[in-house]
């Protein structure tokens, strides 16, 4: 890829994640969950140095994370029919469109 084409790839994705989800609107705040988990300390300054290198929140990087993360385990399970032999033993069950990921 040029340096032409990465400046502007860059500039693209500032644009489109610049500020986002840098703060919620105030009809949020008061819904919001907290998730806490300990991780070792290498774990801790390596997220620690990526944030830092990357010029975002610890929370932003992680939110953005579990995101993702969710995403990805909706369609791997969506896509492997998880429910298929629990629903041969017991008819009441969804099938793999009715199951609400």
């Amino acid at each position: 890829m040029s340096h032409f084409d990465q400046f502007i790839q860059y500039r693209a994705l500032d644009f489109k994640y610049g500020d986002f989800g840098a703060s919620y609107p105030d009809q949020l705040k008061d819904q919001l969950r907290t998730v806490c988990f300990q991780v070792t300390p290498s774990v801790f300054d390596d997220l620690e140095s990526v944030c830092q290198l990357l010029g975002v929140t610890k929370r932003r990087f992680v939110e953005l994370a579990v995101i993702d993360a969710l995403e990805r385990t909706h369609e791997i399970v969506k896509g492997m029919d998880t429910f298929e032999f629990a629903r041969e033993d017991q008819q009441r069950l969804p099938g793999p469109e009715e199951v609400p990921l």
